[in-house]
C-alpha cells in the first residue's frame, strides 16, 4: 500500500461536504473505485488528506 499526503486549501467542513457530494453514501474514510481510500487527518489543526491504495 502506498500513502500520499495532500494539503487541501479550505476548511475541514468544506472538504467533507465536497467528498460527501462526490462520493455519496460514504464517509470517513471515503473510497474511490474501491482502490483509493481517502481519510482526513487533522495534523496541527490543518486538514491533511491521506490517500492510500
Amino acid at each position: 500500500m502506498r500513502t500520499v499526503f495532500v494539503f487541501p486549501a479550505g476548511e475541514r467542513a468544506e472538504i467533507v461536504a465536497s467528498l460527501d457530494r462526490h462520493l455519496p453514501e460514504q464517509s470517513d474514510p471515503w473510497t474511490l473505485d474501491g482502490n483509493l481510500y481517502i481519510d482526513i487527518d487533522d495534523e496541527h489543526r490543518l486538514p491533511v488528506f491521506r490517500l492510500g491504495s
